[in-house]
């Protein structure tokens, strides 16, 4: 207790901080009467990854609270006021019925939602949802830790309600990329029964065939594309492509990837493609089905639930979807044609004209962006030389991509953001040789 004579009516202000909880009580004219401090455990269970247990914050918020005011020498009632600051970026969640948490509190440090960012960033990077929240994508925030939370935690929606189905069934799909025998500008899609088609589409100068539909209970991590797949599309192609095309030796490329489809009845072709919202017993909403292309329908489907629910509790704050922006103007958006006629028409600063094909192809995937690239590939020649002699890509992209696009590793690159992969293309020394571009990150 402080050798200061100290009068009531007290504070106590709670510092939950990172490392450790501590308790500092005032007297009435803002003098520290006493203090109580405990450290809790730091848990890391992965690099990057910062937990802390809920429970043993909570007791030792109790323990530091009880010991400041035994130092102070006074009761809890004689606290009139207690001020509270926290950790504020750490997330944790909870079971209301219990109290219990459902996982370890994830720290603000923790950067296990790095991925997630960039999913959602895309080719905007952080800035993609600033006008609506005033804050930047980041791992930092407590957003990306409840999708982390709500897509990693086993049985949150039992939680609510012992008595749920599940809301949600994956259904996988396989697709299949071969070299083209012959020129081919049309989109073909063949009924193959009632609710299934089989596609066949132009992409970049390759032909995409697909897809499978069938449900799939392992884990998406081992999502991939089976002999079986592969027969079934090459198989189901064969009613409207002649054979010549559909030879296995063109196949430089299959993927696989899983939907989210509404839970239900029957199998996933049959099931619903639409976005179902359902609430749940304690007035828990999930969302199932849907996709990317259609996530501005989704939000505003749930905007609405969310007004519907009894009492309004939201609708008064939100603004009229009809005076929401119905339409946001994609990044780079100009004509290709005109963009791929720029590009060759200013040259490079060696004199020579870009190539055609890497003209048309900066176009057509970055638009008016294009001529960032270009202007890489002028400042440094060696940007401007080809990734592979048989692909129109340039070195640049993987400059731009390194510093606009949070690309970090090799795959990030040749799959995502190049077609060298999907032509098999991606030999061990180009990897290496973007792994050693990537690397140089300023």
């Amino acid at each position: 207790m402080s050798d200061i004579h100290s009068t009531g009516p007290f504070i106590a202000a709670i510092d939950q901080g990172t490392t450790s909880s501590r308790c500092i009580v005032f007297d009435k004219d803002g003098r520290i009467v006493s203090v109580e401090q405990k450290e809790h455990e730091q848990i890391f269970p992965k690099p990057g990854w910062v937990e802390h247990d809920a429970n043993e914050i909570w007791a030792n918020v109790q323990e530091v609270v009880a010991g400041a005011v035994e130092k102070a020498g006074i009761t809890s009632a004689d606290v009139k006021a207690i001020g509270i600051t926290n950790q504020r970026e750490t997330t944790l969640m909870w079971d209301k019925n219990t109290g219990e948490p459902v996982h370890n509190a994830l720290v603000w440090q923790d950067t296990r939602t790095d991925a997630l960012c960039r999913e959602l960033g895309r080719n905007v990077g952080q800035d993609r949802f600033r006008r609506q929240t005033g804050l930047p994508l980041a791992s930092y925030f407590a957003g990306p830790k409840v999708r982390w939370l709500l897509d990693n935690v086993e049985g949150l929606r039992k939680m609510e309600d012992p008595a749920s189905a599940p809301s949600i069934r994956l259904s996988k799909g396989a697709h299949l990329v071969l070299k083209r025998t012959a020129p081919w500008k049309a989109a073909l899609a063949t009924p193959i029964d009632k609710y299934r088609i089989t596609f066949a589409l132009p992409w970049e100068d390759m032909l995409l065939l697909g897809t499978t539909d069938e449900e799939f209970e392992g884990d998406p991590a081992d999502v991939r594309v089976t002999e079986a797949d592969t027969a079934q599309i090459l198989d189901e192609a064969a009613f409207s492509i002649r054979d010549q095309q559909l030879s296995r030796d063109l196949i430089t490329y299959s993927f696989a990837g899983l939907r989210v489809l509404p839970g239900g009845p029957g199998d996933t072709s049959k099931a619903k493609r639409e976005t179902v919202v359902t609430e749940g017993r304690g007035g828990m909403l999930s969302v199932a089905g849907g996709k990317w292309t259609t996530f501005r329908h989704i939000g505003r489907t749930v905007m609405k639930k969310l007004e519907q629910l009894p009492g309004h509790p939201l609708g008064n704050d939100f603004e009229p979807i009809s005076e929401l922006p119905g339409k946001m103007p994609l990044p780079g958006i100009a004509n290709p044609r005109a963009v791929a006629h720029r590009l060759m028409v200013d040259g490079q600063a060696s004199g020579a004209s870009m190539a055609s094909d890497t003209a048309k192809h900066l176009a057509t995937h970055y638009g008016s962006l294009s001529f960032d690239i270009a202007r890489l590939a002028n400042e440094d020649a060696a940007l401007a030389e080809r990734i592979h002699p048989d692909a129109p890509e340039i070195w640049a992209q993987v400059a731009y991509a390194r510093d606009h696009e949070w690309a970090e590793t090799a795959d990030d690159v040749l799959r995502r953001r190049t077609t060298l992969t999907i032509r098999g293309l991606a030999t061990d020394e180009i990897r290496g040789k973007v792994d050693d571009l990537l690397a140089e990150r300023n």
